[in-house]
């Protein structure tokens, strides 16, 4: 595609987003024009719609902030300006609107997404809980913010029928996302290995967490009141204080709270439905329509009144003075200039606040007012579908989520220190063309490929020559099969990722483990023997367990297998960083570790994102 023409400077741009579109964005820690899903194959589709303003090859951004209930906010660091075009306008001084055809890359310190109200940012985190694919929101919480004040700006975009298209960037993606993962499941497999208690208590939480979120949805939903589901967190918490103890000697406080509030939210959810079934009785929708008619003729009193007295037309008179004030205080770069003594606009106003006051002095005309706001008062007493105790629901599981983040982060925290005592992390050098995996994709090879990968000089002074070449031929056919689509297993894709693996090696006693592993496990031989070299192993475990990170990290600890970031390392490239689930990434992003955050995005972005195609 032609290079475009260059905008500009300008520090910021804004996107407007829908809500179900940020389960992309903290899923990929990204954003890209609607047409590239449909290319790159990898991700959930599920998780990106097409915005009202939005073209099909281009993201819409906007120089300020526009009207729309979510707002990204964009650094030009972000931004590639090669791929940035201002979009003409005959509106000379108004609201400037660019294309972008190219992925934005979000970095910690260079966004910030903006809810118009806190009602939205809290839909979004517990719609969060149940996706386990969404997994960065708490690397991003602080990018996270409500907008104090509402844009008023409105935001327009005539979707173009034909725009330019990038025709490399989406397998762009694909590599970014694929090597992304390889990074991702080295480190963790580095720092995040654990022991079979560990693991235990690790899953426990998450699945705590996840369950709590449900429950809080289902509730939300539902007008009849069921009490099971505190049987089955009951038994959740008592794993997980199980698990808590096997690791640390003691009980949990927090998991004791817990089990407390989330009591207290039965409780609340009891009087809630019962509620609720009353405002469907007969009796309250008549009692309510009662109070309407009454107030209405009280309201047609209190009109006549003022329609009698002329009070309305005398407050409109009064409103147009105090107006005419504003515009000429405006002019003159004030709020308000009034009218000076002895004018006759002064003289005017001073006669009709008199006549308002005297005429609302009545005591009738008061006892109608305070009738009025009485049965107003009254009338909003009654509720359709929502019920006093709603918020406390809300704020409840509010609590129940900062102590349960509290927890697994301090647990995460407690994990990575013991696993990594020397506060040094993993060597990430690894040397990967993307540029030559962004090819291989978009040619959509079937066939093995060479990526010339070269390793950290951790894992090369690590293992001899023969390793090196197994563990590489194996991330090549990897890299040359990935996963795709979230969920997407295809038993025929492990079979040719193994035969992949043994063609490309030489004759020796690693091709020879392969080809019997081949037969076992199409079903022509009964046993396999399982190999005693960590490389080799760790390769096995990972064809054996791909389906599920805590089932390879169970049966590397079972085996005690060494070097266990391989099985990881693979994993993660299969995968890709997309389709990761937050039960493995949690290891990371609970941990608030902003260092260790900033070392992979620095690596990421140097090595692969500021390539040029």
């Amino acid at each position: 595609m032609a290079q475009r023409k260059k905008t500009p400077e300008i520090n910021s741009l804004w996107l407007p987003i829908e809500l179900w579109n940020l389960n992309e964005l903290f899923t990929t820690e990204s954003i890209s024009p609607i047409s590239f899903y449909r290319e790159r194959n990898f991700g959930n589709p599920v998780n990106r719609n097409q915005g009202i303003i939005e073209d099909t090859n281009n993201l819409i951004l906007f120089d300020e902030a526009v009207e729309n209930s979510i707002l990204l906010e964009v650094s030009n660091t972000l931004l590639d300006s090669n791929f940035l075009t201002e979009i003409k306008s005959s509106k000379k001084g108004k609201l400037k609107s660019f294309e972008y055809s190219k992925t934005i890359y979000l970095k910690n310190g260079h966004f910030n997404i903006h809810f118009s109200l806190g009602e939205k940012l809290n839909e979004f985190l517990k719609n969060t809980f149940m996706l386990l694919e969404v997994k960065t929101t708490n690397k991003y919480k602080n990018e996270l913010k409500v907008i104090d004040v509402k844009p008023e700006k409105k935001a327009f975009y005539q979707s173009k029928l034909i725009s330019d298209k990038s025709r490399l960037e989406p397998f762009f993606d694909r590599a970014f996302n694929q090597i992304k993962g390889l990074i991702y499941g080295y480190i963790i497999g580095s720092i995040g290995t654990l022991g079979e208690k560990e693991q235990s208590l690790v899953s426990d939480l998450s699945k705590l967490k996840n369950s709590i979120g449900s429950i809080h949805t289902d509730i939300a939903l539902s007008e009849e009141y069921n009490g099971f589901w505190l049987i089955n967190i009951r038994k959740q918490i008592k794993d997980c204080q199980k698990s808590y103890f096997d690791n640390f000697g003691k009980q949990s406080d927090v998991l004791d709270t817990l089990q407390l509030r989330l009591e207290e939210i039965d409780n609340l959810n009891k009087m809630r439905c019962v509620e609720l079934s009353r405002q469907k009785s007969p009796s309250y929708k008549k009692d309510f329509e009662k109070e309407q008619k009454t107030l209405e003729k009280i309201k047609q009193k209190l009109f006549r009144y003022e329609d009698e007295n002329e009070i309305t037309s005398i407050r409109e008179e009064l409103e147009q003075i105090k107006q005419e004030e504003k515009r000429k205080g405006e002019l003159k770069g004030k709020t308000r200039e009034y009218y000076k003594i002895g004018t006759e606009e002064y003289d005017r106003k001073q006669e009709l606040k008199t006549l308002i006051s005297r005429l609302e002095e009545n005591e009738e005309y008061q006892n109608l007012k305070r009738d009025v706001n009485l049965y107003e008062e009254r009338l909003r007493n009654f509720q359709f579908g929502m019920t006093q105790f709603d918020t406390s629901i809300t704020e409840q599981f509010s609590r129940i989520s900062e102590y349960l983040h509290e927890i697994t982060k301090n647990t995460t925290n407690y994990f990575l220190s013991i696993n990594n005592k020397s506060n040094k992390y993993p060597d990430i050098s690894f040397e990967i063309s993307i540029l030559r995996l962004t090819n291989f994709y978009s040619n959509n090879k079937p066939e093995y490929e060479d990526f010339s990968i070269l390793f950290p000089i951790s894992l090369t002074n690590t293992f001899n020559e023969s390793e090196l070449q197994l563990l590489s031929v194996a991330v090549n056919s990897i890299l040359s099969k990935p996963q795709g689509r979230l969920g997407n297993f295809s038993e025929q894709n492990i079979l040719e990722i193994i035969k992949d693996i043994g063609e490309h090696l030489p004759e020796n006693s690693f091709k020879q483990t392969l080809r019997d592993y081949y037969k076992y496990r199409i079903g022509k031989n009964d046993s396999f023997n399982f190999p005693e070299n960590s490389v080799l192993a760790n390769i096995i475990v990972f064809l054996m367990k791909l389906n599920g990170h805590d089932q390879i990290n169970k049966m590397l600890v079972t085996k005690n297998i060494h070097n266990r970031q391989i099985s990881f390392l693979l994993y993660g490239a299969y995968l890709g960083f997309a389709n990761m689930p937050k039960t493995f990434t949690n290891i990371v992003f609970d941990s608030d570790n902003t260092e260790l955050f900033n070392y992979i995005d620095n690596f990421l972005f140097n090595n692969c994102i500021n390539q040029k195609l």
